[in-house]
């Protein structure tokens, strides 16, 4: 588990002709009537990303009605206009049980994505260590978030953080690389994986032809290079059972393994978003 991003967005407040810029829309009248203002570039100066904050009502009804079903409570604290990847969602955030929630629509109110602030207690201990490792001297965790996608699942953490005067953010995956490679898929897309054929019981793969070896470079190996890499330390023997939990972790719900005859080493699983 690594940090992928800790940097604070950059606040501006320009004027610029109506025009597409990067994949981010310009828009004159929304900026005018913005209290606050954001824009992310990319390296190239290209605007990414732009959020106009605006007052909850010039939300959509759609919006707010999809937001009170999904997050019942009091008055909404902030709203925003965003473009994002060159599509236009709406956000709004208001205080639930006392934690700060925040929910991102399409204009329509179908759900894109939530943050909803959590007790560190309920982030699992991976993505706590995680967290603490990256700190630095000085550093203190302020806010604990669980990101939700459209469908609610888990997809990151994130932790926002102080130092002195200075804020940032880190971002931690769930489980890395098989939700990243979940929520690059369309629905119902295909996962193939190969790995290596074994059980995440030891006793039972102790009549595998070629285990004295798999286990030498599982130990000597893989386990220590992901351990060094803040990873899982799984090792190559992980095994099927553990393969198919973390697949189910991630989200896939269909889970199929194969054998092939000429290949005793290694098992195929076919899995499907």
């Amino acid at each position: 588990m690594k940090t992928i991003m800790g940097a604070a967005a950059l606040a501006v407040l320009i004027v610029l002709p109506a025009c597409q810029s990067g994949r981010a829309q310009w828009d004159n009248a929304s900026a005018a009537a913005s209290t606050k203002l954001e824009v992310q570039m990319n390296e190239k100066g290209r605007m990414q990303e732009i959020e106009y904050h605006i007052a909850p009502t010039q939300v959509p009804q759609a919006v707010r009605d999809a937001m009170d079903r999904l997050h019942p409570g009091g008055r909404f604290d902030d709203a925003e206009k965003e473009w994002n990847e060159g599509r236009l969602y709406y956000e709004l955030s208001r205080k639930v049980k006392g934690m700060d929630v925040e929910a991102m629509f399409t204009p329509d109110g179908e759900l894109h994505s939530e943050e909803i602030q959590v007790p560190m207690t309920s982030v699992p201990a991976p993505v706590r260590d995680a967290a603490m490792a990256s700190l630095g001297t000085g550093a203190r965790p302020d806010k604990w978030e669980e990101i939700r996608d459209g469908s609610r699942t888990i997809v990151e953490y994130h932790v926002k953080m102080s130092r002195g005067n200075d804020k940032f953010k880190v971002i931690l995956s769930t489980e890395g690389m098989l939700l990243a490679i979940y929520r690059a898929l369309r629905p119902n897309g295909v996962f193939l994986m190969q790995d290596i054929s074994a059980s995440s019981d030891v006793a039972k793969n102790a009549d595998h032809p070629l285990g004295t070896l798999l286990y030498t470079i599982s130990c000597m190996h893989c386990m220590t290079v992901s351990l060094a890499c803040d990873g899982h330390g799984l090792g190559a023997m992980w095994g099927r059972e553990k393969a198919c939990e973390m697949l189910a972790e991630a989200g896939f719900k269909r889970i199929r393994i194969h054998d092939l005859p000429h290949d005793p080493q290694n098992c195929y699983y076919v899995v499907q978003k």
